[in-house]
Order: C-alpha cells, then structure tokens, then sequence
C-alpha cells in the first residue's frame, strides 16, 4: 500500500487513510466496532499513518491494538 501526498487535514486524505487501515486489517480478521470507531474518529493524518504502517506489520489485531497504544 502506497502511502499518498495530500494536504494535511483533508477530510478526503483523512478518510482515505482511516479506510486504508481499516483495508489492511481486515485481511487479519473481523475488525471489533469500536477498534473501527476509533480509526474512523482520528483526524490526525500522521496518527494515521503510523498506523497503517502498523497495520502492514501486524500479525494479528491485537498486535495492533498494541502498537496504537504504545504510539500515543
């Protein structure tokens, strides 16, 4: 997955990252409802791309869920 240009703080780069993560996910397993709230509600594009970074290196959700909280 290509990481795009976009302006920072675009709703539309901002939405595409959430729905990029939540693409790479969902090639683990069954995303919980409140994991995907959560990705969805972030608004920070760089939060966003460190975890999709995470996202490509997980094993397995948890192993994500892990690294979002060590990223905060």
């Amino acid at each position: 997955y290509e990481i795009s240009a976009c302006l920072v703080g675009s709703e539309m780069c901002i939405r595409d990252r959430a729905l990029s993560v939540l693409d790479l996910l969902e090639d683990i397993g069954p995303v919980p409802s409140a994991l995907r709230k959560t990705i969805m509600a972030q608004k920070d594009v760089e939060t966003l791309s460190r975890w999709l970074k995470a996202a490509a290196k997980a094993g397995s959700l948890e192993q994500f869920q892990q690294e979002m909280t060590l990223q905060r």
